[in-house]
């Protein structure tokens, strides 16, 4: 656990949109052209792509395979309206392909279909819920329309999924920090910190001292205050609220602009940060040390 710089990773949305490449056909003639299409696919050829996937609907109108690549074809030209059309009709014949239910939720964000888009999302998750991907790519969706909180929850699945997965670890980072601080009066938590910076003669060089702060309620704040005994039981205002105290310090390698002072959390291979207590800055020097001493009261239900 330690203080840290807030460091923010930008949230890319990224739907890679699938193009199949076949399923049993004895027709020689479709092969090929399935073939040619999806060729020009991967060459960005889309108007082209779909003259040859036309042919393949002209002979076979219910191919799934033809109708979700020309769904594709469409989402790459931006027409998403056209598209979900393809798409409908292609899950009509095949509800459980899993490329066209991607396809289809790029396409319904692209159309600012968001609640659809999950849901689409979702279906994939019915059939395959260890999909790491499309775990990422639904948090992706939920953080880039700011419900964070959700989104977190979905990253930190696909990490239990995958502990190594970078996209995840970053995309959590990313959720985590962009948290809003709830009212004080709705809040689980209420803190106070006081920080001290001291030179390395051990002079106070600068002192900040907190108000008291609403909290998140998040999983991972209980995770963390549970890890430490309660120091003993308070009330305000009638409400009874358990009460903890840490203290924790860094210490100056470099000049460090802390934009935030966090109480830190490390538990998936990097910092995260469930309070956000300091929005003004401070400044430490190379061989200052900070202290912070944190008071965090938890509401007892």
């Amino acid at each position: 656990m330690k203080l840290a710089i807030i460091i923010l990773f930008i949230v890319i949305l990224i739907f890679p949109i699938q193009v199949s490449f076949g399923q049993n056909q004895t027709d020689p003639q479709i092969k090929e052209w399935r073939s040619i299409g999806s060729s020009l696919m991967q060459e960005g050829k889309f108007f082209e792509a779909i003259e040859y996937f036309d042919k393949i609907l002209e002979v076979e109108p219910n191919d799934s395979i033809a109708l979700g690549n020309k769904g594709a074809a469409l989402t790459q030209l931006n027409k998403y309206e056209e598209a979900l059309l393809i798409y409908d009709n292609a899950l009509q014949i095949d509800p459980a392909n899993i490329n066209i239910l991607n396809n289809k939720a790029a396409t319904l964000f692209n159309l600012g279909k968001i609640d659809e888009s999950l849901q689409t999302l979702d279906k994939i998750l019915e059939i395959e819920p260890s999909n790491v991907n499309v775990l990422i790519l639904k948090g992706k969706v939920l953080s880039e329309t700011k419900r964070y909180s959700e989104a977190f929850s979905i990253f930190k699945k696909a990490l239990e999924l995958d502990p190594t997965n970078e996209d995840a670890k970053k995309q959590s980072y990313f959720a985590i920090n962009h948290i809003r601080l709830i009212p004080i009066t709705n809040s689980k938590y209420l803190g106070h910190v006081v920080l001290q910076v001291r030179n390395s003669q051990g002079t106070l060089v600068s002192v900040f001292v907190s108000d008291a702060l609403g909290y998140l309620p998040h999983e991972i704040t209980d995770e963390y205050l549970n890890s430490s005994p309660v120091k003993e039981l308070v009330e305000i205002n009638g409400q009874k609220y358990e009460k903890r105290e840490f203290v924790e310090t860094l210490h100056g390698k470099k000049s460090t602009f802390i934009g935030k002072a966090v109480l830190g959390y490390d538990k998936l291979g990097y910092d995260i940060y469930p309070f956000d207590v300091l929005p003004h800055g401070i400044t430490m020097e190379k061989g200052d040390t900070l202290r912070a001493d944190w008071t965090i009261l938890k509401k007892i239900n």
